[in-house]
């Protein structure tokens, strides 16, 4: 037997819901430890490529990661720690740009300053 019929767009959510669009930073500040290990896809404005210090709370001394601001129209700053393997790509960006991350929660608010740090899986500039 078949059926067809119409539904509203917006009445459909995508099979995979793991993968959260609408999470905003203000969301991780207010519930950290309900967002770790949440998988995000953000637009955010990369600002500069830097060396995590002893002052960073959440990252590894030494760790490479991404001061970024958004996402999107936010102005909140959010560390993006970058893996080896997406290294060459980060050196890469331009500051002040736009893209698109697809990063993993580590901490929805580091102390003391309470930026969030999400662990990034896929970088992708935008035009």
């Amino acid at each position: 037997m078949r059926t067809e019929g119409w539904v509203r767009e917006t009445d459909l959510t995508p099979s995979d819901t793991a993968i959260r669009t609408s999470v905003s930073a203000a969301d991780l500040r207010s519930a950290p430890e309900r967002f770790r290990g949440v998988m995000l896809k953000w637009t955010v404005e990369y600002l500069a490529l830097q060396t995590a210090d002893t002052l960073r709370h959440g990252l590894s001394p030494g760790e490479p990661y991404l001061l970024a601001r958004g996402p999107g129209a936010e102005t909140s700053l959010v560390y993006l720690a970058v893996p080896p393997s997406l290294l060459g790509m980060a050196r890469a960006l331009t500051p002040m740009s736009k893209i698109s991350v697809g990063a993993r929660v580590r901490t929805g608010r580091s102390e003391p300053a309470g930026v969030a740090v999400l662990d990034v899986e896929s970088i992708q500039p935008l035009k």
